[in-house]
């Protein structure tokens, strides 16, 4: 049976170069899996030019592939030096295109190609090693093949300096993050990323359908399809919640919602230990032996501040009493047909139809 080999995709070749060119990330990623000889033509010889570069600056070259160019076309070829310039020339008209591809994507179709020629190599060195009648050599070869999409593991030294700049670029690499919380929550937790398994855990009526719902519209606004799938509620009452997200509404008391407002029973007293942090000098409890606290916004006291400067502080926190007051926040927005349709229009254009 004859060997088939399969014609290579130029097209694909030049997007792998210019990858290698503008993207630090893709060669992080891609620089484990590449060999000289999977590039063909002046694509191989570019692409080992962009490599040294960032084997010296750890960044990919950009713009500076011209002037590695110009120094180096004294060397080449005249044929090959002009198909480095016309390349060269394209890719200066399409840089911020380029700057910004799909980079997940990127990565995918690199590690394909370049899999495939790690095989293609391998298959034509043991036929030739079979024709030539080396059948244990042939054997060998393809019990030692290491396939570009093994995973293979080494020593290595964890205070080498090329293990510490890795560390750090694959720690701040976020490619593979398709969403994060903002906030505190965001900080706590970090960015879900690619391939994970996400469950929002809790007693009943603790708020896990409405987190899984937060994730659904977090997701959307990544700019991510998202599919929500709920086995618990009837679609009335999951596309209720879903439209009060939307609009921003609540279905409890139509008057207002209660929000609460974190403070110090010591700043409501004024007797803060550490009184030059409080936002005022204003004293709320005083009126009575017991020092009950009044009622939020009280008239002669609308410029009182809440105060959490203590809790902040792990030197101050033993200042902290926590003390809660609940402010009414009234809801002005309306939750009928017409603002629904107003703010999933509004949606979709900004994020596009992605659930």
């Amino acid at each position: 049976m004859a060997l088939v080999r399969q014609r290579v995709n130029p097209e694909l070749e030049n997007d792998i170069l210019t990858a290698f060119i503008t993207n630090t990330q893709f060669i992080n990623k891609a620089i484990k899996w590449y060999r000289p000889q999977y590039l063909s033509d002046y694509t191989g010889i570019v692409a080992q030019w962009a490599i040294d570069y960032w084997e010296t600056y750890r960044e990919a070259p950009g713009k500076n592939i011209q002037n590695i160019y110009n120094v180096k076309k004294e060397e080449l070829d005249l044929a090959l030096a002009q198909n480095i310039d016309t390349y060269l020339t394209i890719l200066t008209t399409q840089y911020e295109q380029k700057a910004d591809f799909n980079l997940p994507y990127m990565i995918d179709q690199a590690h394909s190609f370049f899999r495939r020629k790690a095989y293609e190599q391998m298959f034509t060195q043991g036929k030739d090693l079979m024709i030539a009648g080396q059948v244990e050599d042939a054997i060998r070869l393809h019990n030692a093949f290491q396939g570009v999409a093994q995973v293979q593991s080494k020593w290595e030294n964890p205070f080498d300096p090329k293990v510490i700049r890795q560390h750090f670029a694959d720690r701040d690499d976020d490619m593979y993050v398709v969403l994060k919380f903002l906030g505190a929550l965001g900080e706590l937790i970090g960015g879900l990323e690619v391939g994970w398994l996400v469950a929002w855990l809790g007693p009943m009526k603790r708020g896990k359908s409405f987190w899984i719902q937060e994730t659904l519209f977090r997701s959307a606004i990544a700019k991510n399809d998202t599919a929500y799938i709920n086995l618990e509620m009837i679609d009335k009452g999951v596309r209720d919640r879903e439209y009060r997200r939307l609009t921003g509404t609540t279905d409890g008391d139509p008057t207002g919602i209660q929000f609460p407002m974190f403070d110090c029973y010591n700043n409501q007293c004024g007797e803060c230990p550490v009184s030059h942090l409080r936002e005022n000098d204003i004293t709320l409890r005083m009126d009575d032996a017991e020092r009950t606290q009044p009622a939020w916004g009280r008239p002669g006291y609308e410029d009182y501040e809440v105060c959490t400067a203590c809790r902040d502080d792990p030197d101050l926190r033993e200042n902290y009493l926590p003390d809660i007051w609940y402010s009414i926040y009234n809801q002005e927005r309306e939750y009928s047909r017409k603002a629904v349709e107003t703010a999933a229009g509004g949606f979709s254009r900004m994020f596009g139809d992605r659930i």
